[in-house]
């Protein structure tokens, strides 16, 4: 179980780090950030999403059947196909920055911060095959250990760079935070290449079988590729509607906003001094409200559940494998009564308090970080 404390603390500190960001950013900064980062989840997303559970389940079953030549095989074939199609999204999002930023959002602050985003997508994208190959081979730790450091140099570097450009501007703060994001998606690869290094483990795992698995590296990349796209499309529903609802809220929030503020209802928008803001920065820090705010505590009970899921691939593409049918149905109910058990509350919860979580959770918590950082 110490796989899962330490991905529980890696979503916590994730969570945590946004606070600063909050207080340093403003809503206009947050904005910026919010769009930039959700254009990158889901470009993320179609090039590692699917990976470490695609791989984890082929890697599990060469585990099962004792087949350790074909998990190498597994692992290389995964990481030359990850590598090419993010090494395509990297350099279509690092071209297409102007287009996305200018054409799709109305926001040219997103052109460099989605251009510093962009080498991450492949960088991302590599980790997530050799986590997804350790998490095959059953050990968890490297992946968890991973996470905790992702989150750590980014949480550190993304409120170290955004406090020294504030001087420069909202705008220039939101780009060097998001390099924070590269920083420790960089740290967190290069950790798991560390460990892979010092202990493969189908170094210590003896071959028991000579029969090969799968019979070439097309049938590898079927299977993989199998279980990769429902993957894709189903996880990715959230982050794509996130993307368009920001898109949205650019092009016809103005036209809301210059009506409030022709029927002199301009205060009742939740911004602080918007009868002094232009209609476009009324916009901007709406929208950073929506994309930070609102989705960091949507995505903490979602991240708890992904946690558990991904944790227990492996051991289900063991008793498929195998062929032990009691088991796997025995696991997948148990996956899916905790998945209920921590989805429901959380929507109750959400639901009912939600005018309580956002009002005490955030605008108090940065009123503390705003003292703290007076001093005594």
């Amino acid at each position: 179980m110490l796989h899962l404390d330490c991905k529980f603390k890696s979503k916590i500190i994730g969570f945590l780090y946004r606070i600063p960001m909050t207080s340093i950013l403003g809503d206009t900064g947050n904005a910026i950030y919010g769009v930039a980062f959700n254009i990158y989840v889901v470009l993320l997303g179609v090039s590692a999403i699917g990976i470490p559970g695609g791989i984890s389940k082929l890697v599990a079953e060469c585990l099962a059947k004792g087949t350790m030549q074909d998990a190498k095989k597994v692992f290389r074939v995964a990481l030359f196909y990850t590598g090419a199609v993010s090494g395509l999204l990297s350099l279509g999002l690092f071209v297409g920055a102007e287009f996305i930023a200018v054409q799709l959002n109305g926001m040219e602050e997103l052109i460099l911060p989605l251009r510093i985003l962009s080498p991450t997508i492949f960088i991302a994208s590599l980790m997530a095959v050799v986590r997804g190959y350790f998490q095959g081979m059953n050990t968890m730790l490297p992946t968890a250990i991973s996470q905790v450091v992702e989150q750590l140099f980014n949480a550190l570097f993304s409120v170290i760079l955004a406090t020294y450009f504030i001087q420069y501007g909202v705008a220039i703060a939101a780009a060097g935070s998001t390099i924070g994001t590269g920083i420790g998606a960089l740290c967190g690869f290069l950790i798991l290449i560390l460990l892979y290094k010092k202990n493969d483990p189908t170094n210590q795992i003896p071959i028991t079988s000579t029969k090969p698995l799968f019979k070439s590296r097309r049938e590898i990349i079927y299977k993989l590729l199998s279980i990769i796209i429902p993957v894709v499309i189903t996880t990715s529903i959230f982050s794509i509607f996130s993307v368009i609802d920001a898109s949205m809220l650019s092009n016809k929030l103005p036209s809301a906003v210059d009506y409030l503020r022709a029927s002199g209802l301009v205060e009742t928008i939740p911004v602080s001094g918007a009868a002094t803001l232009s209609t476009m920065e009324i916009v901007t820090s709406l929208i950073g409200q929506y994309t930070t705010k609102y989705f960091t505590l949507i995505n903490i009970p979602i991240s708890l559940i992904l946690i558990v899921s991904v944790s227990a691939i492996p051991s289900i593409s063991k008793s498929y494998a195998l062929g032990d049918r009691n088991g796997l149905t025995d696991k997948i109910s148990q996956i899916l009564r905790i998945g209920l058990l921590l989805s429901i509350p959380a929507s109750f919860g959400l639901m009912i308090l939600q005018s309580l979580l956002c009002i005490l959770c955030l605008r108090n918590i940065r009123m503390v970080v705003n003292l703290s950082c007076m001093g005594p």
